[in-house]
């Protein structure tokens, strides 16, 4: 299921930038490229959508700054995933290692509903 707010593409980019932000590395579509393991240009024409759809801004020097409301986007599908990967290990029993992937396929497929049952079963996961 893809979310109202943006194809699925857009929110596994939207993943990746939050992640880059965390870890305090620098927001540019080199890093977010090398990161997703794609082509610059691809990476390239994501941005340019993503800053039409306002969920990014580029600055003088071309580093990438979440909007408000894309980082407050980011920071939902970050916790969705984090949430999917605590019921994974925590509920039934998924091996760490395996979780991640199991985790990016079931965060685009859970509608909202289901994803307010698993957040009742594992609280708000931090990790």
């Amino acid at each position: 299921m893809i979310s109202a707010h943006g194809t699925v593409a857009e929110q596994e980019y939207l993943e990746m930038l939050f992640w880059l932000f965390e870890a305090g590395l620098p927001m540019t579509g080199a890093n977010l490229a090398r990161a997703m393991q794609l082509s610059a240009p691809t990476v390239h024409e994501m941005l340019a959508r993503l800053e039409r759809d306002g969920y990014i801004a580029r600055n003088a020097e071309r580093m990438i700054e979440f909007t408000r409301s894309g980082r407050e986007h980011a920071e939902q599908i970050v916790s969705r995933h984090r949430m999917i990967e605590r019921f994974l290990t925590d509920v039934v029993g998924v091996p760490w290692d395996d979780v991640h992937e199991e985790a990016e396929q079931l965060e685009h497929a859970m509608t909202p509903r289901f994803e307010a049952y698993v957040r009742a079963s594992v609280g708000d996961a931090k990790t």
